[in-house]
């Protein structure tokens, strides 16, 4: 017992031994520099105002939030799903009454980073969203100057829904689009505008090896919903996109042009040879292989049908239709040997086709001998 105490002194001993004030292991504040004393006063503010509501002074003023989109690569154009994967930066500028300060009492810094989840963010998101993931966007430091101006440029990878029209395809154009807009503001209380250019920027754009960009453009948009009677502002991106054939060219053109001329040949095959029948079994196997390579690339759904599909459709049909008639004729031509007469069914057929044939050729010609005189 008396050396329990004894231990509890020592330690007690040491504890009063020890000055708060030097925070040992946690340097203290004064002891950092300007730029993170200011970060952490802003941070403070946010702190006590919280990050709910519209960092503005009074509840009716209209905060202004410029938005624009860099267009970085296009990653997938999904036929089958109608759905557009690219990799974006956005681009958000506004104005953070709680994030404003005065240069000469912080050592004349006139710019800082802050962590994005710490203040106040705009709810400006795409509309035509297709992808499980909640989460679009990577989170990125804003950049904040001394009189509350942010800019924020968080990454994203984005899959957007479009509508494909798959009609010329593997020579076809595709529209997609991008919305964005408030999810629950209205105009009157967050109005969107673009940053600086109507369009997507593609100054840092890697090309895709599949797709060129023909058209690129975006158009604001004032929405009224049946519900509200408030005004809605959307920023729209379009892009028109045009396929790059070359692969197509020889993976399907080039394999269609060859079977069509084999077609052809069918037709020069002797009826006695063999090899007329696997000829049209062959051209009609490779007729559908490509059909179903053609159905990987198209929508289970397309509101039209690809011409280059129709085509590969009526060409089955055709070899099939060559395929059956060279079958009779192979069977009639070994027939012939053994049978000296055609069956019944095709004597009466001709039969009656020669005479309608000739009973009209013999009042034809008793019209116009009448006609002549």
């Amino acid at each position: 017992m008396f050396r329990s105490a004894v231990i509890q002194a020592i330690f007690c001993l040491a504890e009063a031994q020890i000055d708060p004030s030097e925070n040992v292991g946690f340097p203290n504040i004064s002891n950092f520099s300007t730029e993170k004393r200011l970060i952490s006063h802003l941070l403070k503010r946010y702190e006590t105002q919280g990050k709910m509501g519209r960092p503005v002074v009074n509840t009716m003023d209209n905060l202004t939030v410029y938005f624009g989109l860099s267009l970085i690569q296009i990653l997938d154009v999904d036929e089958s799903n109608q759905v557009l994967k690219s990799s974006m930066w956005y681009h958000y500028q506004w104005t953070d009454v709680l994030l404003q300060w005065d240069p000469t009492q912080h050592n004349n810094i006139t710019t800082v980073r802050v962590p994005s989840n710490n203040i106040w963010l705009p709810d400006i998101l795409l509309y035509n969203f297709a992808d499980d993931r909640l989460n679009e966007q990577r989170n990125a430091l804003a950049v904040v100057d001394y009189s509350g101006n942010i800019l924020w440029m968080p990454q994203a990878i984005l899959r957007s829904s479009c509508t494909f029209n798959t009609k010329y395809f593997p020579f076809d154009v595709q529209s997609c689009w991008l919305k964005f807009g408030s999810w629950t503001y209205n105009g009157n209380k967050l109005n969107i505008e673009f940053v600086d250019q109507h369009s997507f920027d593609l100054s840092d754009y890697v090309t895709s090896n599949e797709w060129d960009i023909i058209e690129n453009k975006a158009v604001r948009n004032v929405k009224y919903y049946t519900c509200c009677p408030d005004p809605y502002p959307d920023l729209t991106f379009s892009l028109r996109l045009q396929r790059k054939t070359a692969f197509y060219t020889f993976i399907l053109i080039l394999p269609c042009t060859l079977l069509s001329l084999l077609t052809l040949v069918i037709f020069w095959v002797p009826p006695e040879s063999p090899a007329k029948l696997q000829l049209g079994m062959s051209v009609f196997v490779a007729f559908f292989f490509l059909l179903l390579v053609l159905a990987d690339f198209t929508p289970r759904a397309a509101a039209s049908i690809p011409l280059i599909g129709a085509y590969f459709c009526l060409s089955m049909v055709m070899i099939t239709l060559s395929t059956v008639l060279a079958c009779v004729v192979a069977n009639m031509y070994f027939r012939g040997v053994r049978v000296n007469r055609a069956p019944a069914w095709m004597r009466a057929v001709s039969t009656d086709i020669s005479q309608i044939l000739l009973t009209c050729l013999k009042y034809r010609n008793i019209n116009l001998c009448a006609y002549k005189t």
